[in-house]
Parts: structure tokens; C-alpha cells; sequence
């Protein structure tokens, strides 16, 4: 496992992961692979409290399956504070994504847009209620005779047949 210094909070290693899976069985073997690393920098970074792994490298330990992790794995180390981030030589670190001020006026108008679209829909519903006037039980009961007289005469035809 050798290290090269490229500068103080920035390291180069290469790291044997087959001593973290070899006595592991198949399924296990690249949650072993990733422990190891992880276990490996806590160890040899003492004064390093967390330790990241980045994406890149997971992908990479991985790419052939969870049965079969990469043997060996270059990866570069940064070191910031007390946190420990490796990811691999030509990866760039990931930076945060800058959220862009709203201004109050925006957000206002756009609130009080969203809130004038709500309340039209309902209202315009509830027109529409009020134009078409409900019919009574009576109506309702005579509407549902005349569907059966039909479904008789469909059914008398069937049996003429």
C-alpha cells in the first residue's frame, strides 16, 4: 500500500482491497471491500475523525458485481479539518450547488397567482351547480320507468327471435 505526498492536505495511495474480502463469501464481498477502505484511512489518517467516499470509487470498487470487487484501487485523499474525502486521481471534488436568491416581489406575485388559479377552480364549479337545477324524485323515478319499458322491449324482441 504506498502513498505518494502531493501536497500536505492532498494524497495519492494505492490500496490492496482483495485484504478486506479474500476469507469473505461471494454476496458479502463488496460491502467488505468498501468497509476495509473506509476502515483502512481511519486507521492510517489519525487525526481524521470522518472519512467520505465518493461515488466514483464506489462505482469503481463495484463496477464488475458485489461477488467480484476490484483488487486494487488508486485513490486520492483530501484532507479538510477533520473530514478525510477520497475519491479517485482524475476526479473533481463535488461542489455545492449555489441556490439563487428569489426576490420577495417574485415569490409574491407568484403566490398570490397560485392562489387567485385555486380559488377560481372551485368557484366556476360551484357555478356551474347553481345553473343546472336538480331534478326532483319524481322526475328521477319517471326517467328510470321508461329505461326499463325499453330494456323490456329489447328483451320481448330477443325472445320473438
Amino acid at each position: 500500500m504506498a502513498k505518494t505526498d502531493v501536497s500536505d492536505k492532498e494524497r495519492m495511495y494505492i490500496v490492496n482491497l482483495r485484504n478486506g474480502f479474500r476469507d469473505v463469501s461471494g454476496p458479502k464481498r463488496g460491502r467488505a471491500a468498501m468497509r476495509y477502505l473506509r476502515a483502512y484511512f481511519e486507521k492510517n489518517l489519525g487525526d481524521v475523525s470522518e472519512v467520505k467516499v465518493s461515488q466514483g470509487v464506489n462505482h469503481y470498487v463495484l463496477k464488475k458485481g458485489v461477488k467480484n470487487p476490484a483488487h486494487k484501487i488508486k485513490v486520492k485523499v483530501m484532507i479538510d479539518d477533520e473530514t478525510a474525502k477520497i475519491m479517485l486521481p482524475d476526479e473533481k471534488e463535488a461542489k455545492k450547488k449555489k441556490i439563487r436568491k428569489i426576490k420577495k416581489q417574485d415569490t409574491k406575485s407568484k403566490l398570490q397567482e397560485m392562489l387567485a388559479s385555486k380559488t377560481a377552480a372551485p368557484q366556476k364549479a360551484a357555478e356551474e351547480k347553481k345553473e343546472s337545477p336538480k331534478k326532483s324524485a319524481e322526475e328521477n323515478f319517471e326517467e328510470q320507468v321508461q329505461v326499463d319499458k325499453k330494456s323490456e322491449k329489447v328483451k320481448d324482441d330477443a325472445k320473438k327471435d
